[in-house]
């Protein structure tokens, strides 16, 4: 997140586990760690045509489980877990009391709100992260919610036999 800070990385926690085809992955996950996963994890993350279960979401020690339907969309819920991330505690108690003020909300809803808390608590200018052009839903995903293309890096990643880009997406306060 530009102009926010940051936890060290050994400081990050599992915050979301979703279940997709039998696989339960934990997020957030980078596009390193998703090239290292094998073959069959990597297609339940990158390659959804349905949703996955739910299995745990957690904010700073509140559960977010029961705020979001049973069934998640992988790549929504990645990018979730990665603005919550860069929350500092005064700053998750603040996402957290909006959230129980909530009903329930799909990942979308809840991946939003965490962008505006992230630009008002924060101080954040702009949000940003990589995506794999190859995985359309996951860029779909990040156009609804403000994210465009930024920077283009052609053939970095190797999965299977094939040479994959990575698009940068940035999505600025307005």
């Amino acid at each position: 997140m530009e102009g926010g800070k940051r936890q060290p990385e050994s400081e990050l926690e599992t915050m979301i586990k979703i279940k997709q085809h039998g696989i339960t992955i934990s997020l957030p996950i980078h596009d390193e760690e998703v090239v290292r996963m094998g073959d069959a994890a990597a297609s339940a993350l990158l390659l959804p045509a349905s949703p996955g279960e739910c299995v745990q979401a957690d904010a700073g020690g509140l559960d977010l489980k029961g705020r979001l339907p049973e069934r998640v969309w992988v790549q929504e819920m990645n990018m979730l877990a990665f603005v919550l991330t860069q929350f500092e505690e005064g700053q998750m108690e603040k996402f957290q009391k909006r959230v129980m003020e909530s009903g329930t909300m799909h990942g979308g809803e809840m991946l939003n709100l965490a962008l505006k808390y992230a630009f008002q608590i924060t101080g954040a200018e702009a949000v940003q992260l990589n995506v794999f052009p190859e995985n359309i839903s996951a860029k779909q995903c990040y156009e609804k919610v403000g994210f465009v293309e930024r920077a283009f890096d052609k053939n970095i990643f190797r999965y299977k036999d094939e040479l994959w880009s990575r698009c940068n997406m940035i999505v600025s306060k307005q």
